[in-house]
Formats: C-alpha cells, structure tokens, sequence
C-alpha cells in the first residue's frame, strides 16, 4: 500500500526530480492539510556553523554543529527539529522523538544550556513549503515518494547516506532506486 503525505511522513525525491532545490532530498512533512504542507529537507547539511544562526556563546559541545538548509521559503528564518523537553513549549511533535518549532529567541537562550546525553537537536535555515494542491501535483508528476520517516534518520551522523537509506526502508522498487547515479547521462 503506498503511503500518503502526512506529518511525520518522508517526502523523498526521486532521481528525476531536477529542481536544485530539492535533488535527492528527503523531507520530513510537519505540516500536511487543506491549507498546503510544510517540511524540512533532513539530508542536506550547509557549510554555516550553528552560531551562525543563534547569536551568542554556545556551549563548546554545540561550537561546531552546521546549520541545515530546510528548504528555500523563509530563508531567513531558522527552526529547530530536537527532542529536547527543556525546548518542547511551542514545539509540535511530529513524531515520537521529534518535535518541530520556530527557533525563537526563547530557543536560543536554551541551547545555551549543555546538551544532556541522548538530546538531539538540528536547526535549519529556511523550510520547504507547498500550497494547497501543489504536493498533490508534484506527486501526480511524480517528484516524489512517500516512505515511513525514522527518528535514526531525522538526527543521522550521516546526512548523505540519508536519501537511499530512505527509499531502502520503502523496499521494492523504491530500493532499487537508490542505486541510481546521480547523473543517469554518465551509466
């Protein structure tokens, strides 16, 4: 049975997706109605450190964390993908472990605090969004593919091997996709 978008659902593109802004993404729906969807794209780490993004001194265990591109709407926004309870107030969660929120001023005053063992936390410049009826276009021209998403991947040490890990969890011919090569002009 294929899967429909709904928060805490992938959307992951499939190789013939050439916006530049979305090839090989996988993002993570927080937001799914009749008013349009909002999402985060999880695999696609920036060259920005985290204090780019939060002003102030960091802790030395969060000095060196990147900043990730959410997607290319509101790019001068930053929002937070954590579970964290000390930040979970205004925090929606989108799937157990994962809790989606504007990275405010309130945000950045607790990630002063030293990360606890086991917390997790991400910041994302920007977001990836649709109006309403425009990801249901996308999926008739088949952009994308919905899978299951998975915490493991949400806060994965390895965001590259984030978008075939994805379509390998759909199985079936979603796995075989992941081996496709980034340019299908060079097989």
């Amino acid at each position: 049975m294929e899967l429909q978008p709904a928060a805490g659902r992938f959307l992951i593109a499939l190789p013939t997706l050439r916006d530049p802004n979305f090839v090989r993404s996988v993002v993570l729906l927080c937001e799914h109605n009749d008013e349009g969807s909002i999402g985060l794209i999880v695999n696609r780490p920036s060259e920005m450190k985290l204090a780019a993004g939060i002003p102030g001194p960091l802790p030395e265990a969060r000095e060196g964390e990147l900043l990730f591109q959410g997607g290319p709407v509101a790019s001068s926004h930053v929002f937070a993908l954590h579970n964290i309870p000390r930040l979970a107030e205004g925090s929606r969660e989108v799937l157990p472990g994962v809790w989606f929120s504007p990275a405010s001023q309130d945000v950045a005053d607790r990630l002063r605090l030293s990360p606890q063992p086991g917390e997790s936390l991400r910041l994302y410049v920007g977001y990836a969004g649709w109006g309403p009826g425009q990801l249901d276009s996308e999926m008739e021209q088949t952009a994308w593919i919905v899978g299951p998403a998975s915490v493991d991947l949400v806060y994965s040490s390895d965001p590259k091997s984030i978008w075939p890990r994805a379509l390998q969890a759909i199985g079936g011919a979603a796995a075989f996709l992941a081996t496709a090569p980034e340019d299908p002009r060079l097989n």
